[in-house]
């Protein structure tokens, strides 16, 4: 907990009031409250007020997927105030937080107990990552024949492509291996397709069945 201290003169005839005014409104703990006569008409009284403060969770949540709702910040931190249990109000400034972009952002959340005092604002850091793997499809045929002898394809591409939730068309970063590929001889042979995206997740490989007949 963190403490202000207060310092108020009050007559006499309502010290009994301001003191429940205190305990009810204010907030204060009996126990922090200081009566001390000074004259007839008038006690000073002196007090502690419990500020809210607040720290990040033991293990809370601060990596998201891009696209995931903005979080609910009072499951992200824990308060303690000797004044309050409840009743707490959180104001966050998202500083230009973006949930559809990855990133890293510094979110700082101020808490407010049910009595007005706030608390010391709390820098949260909020990351927002990209896991979902890109596809690679064929729209033509995993199997095609070729008679022996033929030319190399100019391309292997023809009719793939790539594509990727978050950077979009990824098909000019295919990595073709055709190194089994023999025109020459009688068989099937295989040729793969990999990409990742710029996040580095790495799509699940495709595979095209070139076979070559006499």
């Amino acid at each position: 907990m963190a403490e202000r201290f207060f310092v108020k003169a009050v007559k006499t005839e309502f010290a009994s009031d301001y003191m429940t005014e205190l305990q009810g409104n204010k907030g204060v703990v009996k126990s922090t409250i200081t009566v001390t006569p000074v004259t007839y008409d008038y006690v000073v009284m002196t007090y502690y007020n419990d500020i809210p403060v607040v720290t990040l969770k033991v293990g809370a949540t601060v990596q998201y997927e891009y696209g995931s709702d903005v979080p609910v910040w009072s499951t992200l931190v824990d308060v303690a105030d000797g004044d309050h249990s409840t009743g707490f109000t959180y104001s966050a400034n998202l500083n230009g937080l973006d949930m559809n972009t990855i990133g890293v952002y510094t979110v700082t959340l101020t808490v407010t107990d049910a009595s007005g005092n706030v608390g010391i604002p709390l820098d949260i850091e909020i990351t927002i990552v990209d896991t979902t793997i890109p596809v690679i499809n064929d729209a033509e045929t995993l199997v095609v024949t070729y008679a022996t002898g033929s030319d190399v394809p100019t391309t292997w591409l023809t009719g793939i492509t790539a594509l990727d939730e978050y950077d979009g068309d990824l098909t000019s970063s295919i990595v073709v291996n055709d190194s089994a590929v023999d025109m020459v001889t009688v068989g099937t042979f295989n040729i793969t397709y990999n990409v990742d995206d710029l996040s580095g997740n790495s799509a699940v490989q495709l595979s095209k069945t070139i076979t070559i007949t006499a």
